[in-house]
């Protein structure tokens, strides 16, 4: 497994999902500091003070509308998925399948479509699922419980991964990151 899941260049041009969250901002932030050409997919009514200034392009898009996706990524060389939906209401699991599952397939799609060098996914700890001994640590190798399918954030979570995953054999550089909470 590399140490660096994404070595960039200068000339290294970058689109990011999820650049209104607390993740994605910093991200973006990040990589405009650092003289990147740096384009983020942005809903209508989204915003970020992270983002106010900052040298960037803006596609207006959701990762649910492919088109969106397929537009925003036209002539990017790696891709910065970090677009969720976080909920543990069952309510939510429509709009969570939707954005963690079928919008993570509509990016995986549109970076191969568009020649996308390498796709970084931001999925979660909740996709690796939970050891049934606490004192026993788990990695992505562990087997994802039949139990923790009924929890749909977890659920949709584990099944945006392994959508992203399948993608490398059609042919797409995937690195899978899963990261716990965040806070900032």
């Amino acid at each position: 497994m590399s140490k660096n899941p994404m070595t960039l260049n200068p000339q290294d041009k970058i689109f990011i999902t999820g650049a209104t969250g607390f993740l994605g901002s910093n991200q973006a932030k990040l990589l405009v500091e650092r003289g990147l050409d740096v384009t983020i997919l942005v809903r209508p009514a989204s915003g970020h003070p992270f983002l106010n200034g900052l040298k960037l392009a803006r596609v207006e898009g959701d990762i649910t509308d492919y088109e969106s996706v397929l537009r925003g990524m036209k002539d990017r060389s790696h891709v910065f998925h970090a677009a969720g939906y976080l909920s543990y209401h069952k309510l939510k699991k429509g709009i969570m399948r939707a954005v963690n599952v079928e919008g993570t397939e509509n990016v995986c799609r549109a970076a191969l479509e568009n020649g996308v060098k390498r796709l970084l996914v931001v999925s979660s700890t909740s996709a690796v699922g939970i050891p049934e001994d606490h004192r026993c640590p788990a990695d992505e190798t562990f087997p994802f419980h039949r139990r923790w399918r009924k929890v749909p954030y977890m659920l949709t979570k584990r099944l945006g991964e392994e959508a992203a995953l399948r993608f490398v054999g059609k042919g797409l550089d995937v690195v899978v990151v899963n990261p716990s909470t965040f806070y900032g």
